[in-house]
């Protein structure tokens, strides 16, 4: 199996060093056989991150691969760049952080669970330390219910980007990637039941973490707006439910006026103003629904084959994609 892990790096200069040792150790101790290769995506760093890796790279040559991008564009985004970059070598796709809290010893069975019953898609899920803040951890829970209730996808409580991809699923689907958001949330909504592997998370002394609280709201924002249709559907209930108090409320409006108990004017601009507010509410709800489909969802693939039998042409029809791994 031919492995190349994927790591995003921002200001990590002292850690990769010790990162790539462990993961080649791991390898070369794990009785499950693969071929390791690294590219690390700069994403942006101050420090002498981009050194460190032009150094690894001169150390471990062939092994280690790096690419440099323009400025700080979040971990997404480098993960997406780092997919999106691979050649043709790997068989499988590895994400994971450089700073060893995702911890290579957890490789070996990450890649057991992949290969068990031809998966095209094997996650990871933490277990959160103690040692972080309590308000981090209770966020984070109410962030996975919050994801598990609104997409409808049953997203786990400490579910993490360090996943094994098929690579052919991931050449196939280049196109999409820019459009995800979350490779949490794509992994979950290509492969529900993919296997999921637990491990303890390991919070390192002197440990400055790229997410602050502006990131992970917007994190939160673009995991839930590209796959949760529960805000329009919320709003496109309140519309309808203003309409249904505006008859009612009309009706009562007419009944009261025949018997003489309404103020001149006030009955209708209450009426005009109840009605047509929640009119607005209905046509933003539905126009979101259109563009939620015209966009982000028209470009999401239709499909995804896991497997197919040999000899078989998968026909791709204009305009089409079809994903066959």
């Amino acid at each position: 199996m031919k492995l190349t892990v994927v790591v995003p790096v921002y200001n990590e200069e002292l850690g990769l060093d010790d990162f790539v040792k462990t993961c080649l150790a791991v390898q070369a101790t794990s009785e499950s056989k693969f071929e390791l290769r690294f590219l690390f995506v700069n994403d942006g760093s101050s420090d002498s991150s981009l050194a460190a890796l032009k150094s690894l790279g001169t150390t471990f040559p062939g092994v280690v691969h790096w690419i440099s991008l323009a400025k700080n564009f979040g971990h997404q985004s480098a993960l997406c760049a780092g997919l999106s970059s691979v050649d043709d070598w790997p068989d499988a796709l590895l994400t994971m952080d450089g700073d060893l809290e995702h911890p290579p010893s957890v490789i070996p069975s990450l890649i057991a669970a992949y290969k068990q019953g031809g998966n095209i898609i094997a996650r990871t899920s933490r277990r959160d330390s103690i040692e972080l803040p309590f308000g981090k951890r209770l966020l984070s829970q109410c962030f996975y219910k919050l994801a598990s209730l609104s997409t409808g996808l049953p997203i786990k409580s400490g579910q993490a980007d360090f996943q094994i991809f098929n690579a052919e699923l991931i050449r196939s689907i280049r196109h999409y990637l820019p459009y995800v958001g979350s490779f949490r949330m794509l992994s979950t909504w290509i492969s529900p039941m993919a296997p999921t592997v637990y491990y303890d998370q390991h919070v390192q002394v002197g440990r400055v973490t790229r997410f602050t609280f502006r990131k992970n709201i917007s994190f939160a924002m673009n995991s839930l707006m590209r796959f949760s249709e529960l805000p329009m559907i919320l709003l496109m209930a309140l519309g309808a439910l203003g309409v249904l108090v505006a008859v009612l409320y009309g009706s009562w409006i007419l009944v009261a006026h025949t018997r003489g108990q309404t103020i001149q004017g006030w009955s209708s601009i209450a009426l005009l103003v109840l009605l047509f507010g929640s009119l607005n509410l209905l046509g933003l709800a539905t126009i979101s629904f259109y563009m939620s489909r015209l966009q982000f969802r028209h470009s999401l693939p239709k499909f995804v084959i896991a497997t197919h039998s040999s000899g078989i042409l998968v026909h791709v029809p204009a305009g089409e994609q079809q994903i066959a791994t």
